[in-house]
């Protein structure tokens, strides 16, 4: 019998049901079609803003319609007119923290500077105003409320775009890894000259005092190298938020991801030239013919280890996108952006553009979602996070680890306060363990410590799913721990 990949969550029904965790956290914008949040709340899971709420006035307060454990990615409300005043970005996530009962629990992010993209190029450095605005307003009722103890989580892409944060780095060589980390971790590129350029605008723009940092994983093609490039990112954040102008000033950091497959595609002067969509040749199965996906869903084992090792890591997972996910197998989700993309081949039949009920095509409704099956990789990121959770008192402290293994060995070499992350102990310069680990073609071993005991957690990413490698044994601090045969790119994790 064929299954076929469900647009559905299934994680809903069987998920253990749990109260919200303070510092980790998994949200969806999206939905299943006829569910109600409090069905995804009862998972621990944040669900989308409701703005249908009873709105707020200046004289009257509904207490009842508070949303706490809820997530929007705000778009810029005027497209195209004039740009916002600093005044107006003040209010603007202000004023809607007001009005629909959002509180320090819910998870903000926006997209203005994507929006006002080509007509304000001043937009990302005066996002400060926006979040000062809401930290603001929190602050109202809670006077010395710590960023780090918000969700405000600032613009999705833009810390990624502006090179506060920069995978390519860790690809590098090992010396413009190290200076990312240490020398230059304030320092965004000098396009022109190919070496380090000045501060980068979160640090200029005095981000750091007003929100938490957004770290964009779009899945785009392929393998990634995951928790290798979470590290990396972890190391760089933390360091540098820890150091900036020699004074403490750490931020807390989150991972904003879509199911979709999307690239984004950047032009030669550095700047954003658009996205791309992936057309990974999905074929979706209907009775009157075959539909070939617009693009496609993420690679279910990714965002399982993506879902693991940033709630591990870091704050958790942000999941973008509005659309509802359908039971109605007989009709196809279908975006505007997709208008003229999709394929239909009737059986017996000629590939044709999809035209809702033409020659047998499924009828398009916006209810199923969109055209990919969305939900199978969903349900696997979800996976990851309450994996995760598993072992809370477990990984208060984490430590990268020596291993060995029947495929050889990993000397894990400590930082310069030893072998803790940044962001679990006090500050750690010159921690390189992941990039010697990507180098040396190794795998990641940590180790977490915590009052309920101790915890191992591996997974190397230069082996394919069919490769394993026996007796991996991880050791720190005089203790070791076998976790016998590990598969590759498989997350494997063990209490002791």
């Amino acid at each position: 019998m064929k299954v076929p990949v469900t647009n559905e969550f299934l994680w809903p029904n069987y998920g253990k049901n749990r109260s919200f965790h303070p510092k980790k956290h998994l949200a969806y914008e999206s939905k299943n079609h006829g569910d109600s949040p409090a069905k995804m709340h009862l998972k621990g899971v944040h669900t989308q803003l409701d703005y249908f709420k009873p709105e707020r006035t200046a004289t009257e307060h509904f207490p009842e319609n508070a949303q706490p454990y809820t997530f929007r990615t705000l778009k810029w409300g005027w497209d195209g007119l004039p740009k916002f005043t600093d005044q107006q970005l003040y209010d603007a996530i202000r004023s809607m923290i007001y009005q629909f009962g959002w509180t320090k629990k819910s998870m903000i992010t926006d997209e203005y500077p994507e929006n006002a993209q080509g007509f304000d190029p001043t937009i990302y450095e005066r996002m400060y105003f926006a979040y000062k605005g809401a930290l603001d307003k929190f602050r109202e009722t809670e006077p010395n409320l710590s960023v780090r103890d918000t969700g405000l989580f600032g613009s999705y892409g833009i810390d990624d775009f502006m090179n506060l944060v920069n995978r390519f780095w860790l690809y590098g060589n090992y010396q413009t890894a190290l200076e990312a980390l240490t020398t230059h971790v304030h320092h965004g590129p000098n396009l022109s000259s190919g070496g380090w350029g000045g501060d980068v605008s979160f640090y200029v723009s005095r981000q750091f005092e007003v929100r938490n940092v957004n770290v964009s994983y779009y899945m785009y093609h392929g393998n990634r190298f995951i928790p290798y490039e979470l590290l990396f990112h972890n190391e760089r954040i933390k360091v540098g938020t820890k150091t900036y102008q020699n004074q403490d000033r750490e931020v807390d950091w989150i991972v904003f991801t879509t199911p979709d497959i999307q690239s984004l595609v950047i032009g030669t002067d550095g700047s954003q030239a658009g996205i791309e969509e992936a057309r990974e040749g999905d074929l979706l199965q209907f009775p009157n013919g075959v539909i070939e996906a617009f693009n496609g869903p993420a690679m279910a084992g990714e965002y399982r280890t993506l879902g693991y090792w940033a709630t591990i890591i870091c704050r958790g997972v942000l999941v973008w996108g509005e659309s509802s996910r359908g039971r109605d197998w007989s009709k196809l989700g279908h975006h505007n952006r997709a208008v003229g993309h999709v394929n239909w081949t009737p059986t017996g039949g000629s590939t044709e553009t999809y035209v809702p009920g033409q020659n047998g095509a499924p009828q398009r409704d916006e209810d199923q979602g969109v055209c990919s099956r969305q939900g199978t990789c969903s349900d696997s990121l979800y996976a990851g996070y309450e994996k995760a959770l598993e072992y809370e008192g477990f990984t208060d402290t984490l430590y990268f680890a020596n291993y060995t293994s029947s495929l050889g060995s990993f000397t894990a070499q400590p930082g310069a306060a030893g072998l803790h992350l940044n962001g679990f102990g006090p500050l750690n310069m010159g921690l390189m363990c992941m990039k010697h680990a990507l180098d040396q073609r190794k795998g990641i071993a940590l180790i977490g410590i915590g009052p309920s005991g101790r915890s191992a957690h591996y997974y190397n990413g230069f082996l394919s799913q069919h490769e394993f490698e026996d007796n991996v044994t991880l050791t720190y601090a005089g203790q070791s721990i076998n976790l016998g045969r590990v598969y590759g790119r498989q997350t494997v994790t063990k209490k002791f």
